[in-house]
């Protein structure tokens, strides 16, 4: 099952607290958000699957996320102006962590329980949020 551990948690690993405060908590209830959505629902490890063969279901996939991620990123209090590129690199973050955990099912990852990965990713995610993004040529900025 995608959730059992494997084993126990391994030294050097963080540890995970319910009781973790700063601006990190509100990324860190989004994440635990989209974990629970791909601990409990088998369609979209079915979905992510085919999305990477069929145009239809990348579609979809694409949907998914932008409808989700796009409120989660406002809610952030990200600047408008850098909010599609923030939410999609939260999005690869997440689908890349479902493709790992659920699909390739590696080991280490899928040893990890639900609180443990986001203690992990967490701060990525947050990263993604709230750091300026680099220049970009495309913006001129």
């Amino acid at each position: 099952m995608p959730g059992q551990r494997h084993g126990h948690r391994q030294a050097g690993r963080p540890a995970a607290h319910h009781e973790d405060v700063g601006a990190f908590g509100q990324h860190r209830f989004h994440l635990r958000h989209f974990v629970r959505r791909w601990e409990a629902d088998g369609t979209l490890v079915a979905l992510l699957r085919a999305a990477a063969t069929n145009p239809g279901a990348a579609d979809r996939m694409r949907g998914i996320f932008s409808g989700q991620l796009a409120a989660a990123v406002a809610r952030s209090g990200a600047d408008a102006a850098t909010a599609e590129r923030r939410a999609g690199l939260v999005a690869s973050q997440i689908l890349g962590l479902a493709l790992t955990r659920y699909v390739v099912r590696l080991p280490p990852v899928v040893d990890l329980d639900p609180e443990e990965l986001t203690a992990w990713v967490g701060p990525t995610i947050q990263r993604y949020l709230t750091q300026p993004l680099p220049p970009s040529r495309a913006s001129g900025r």
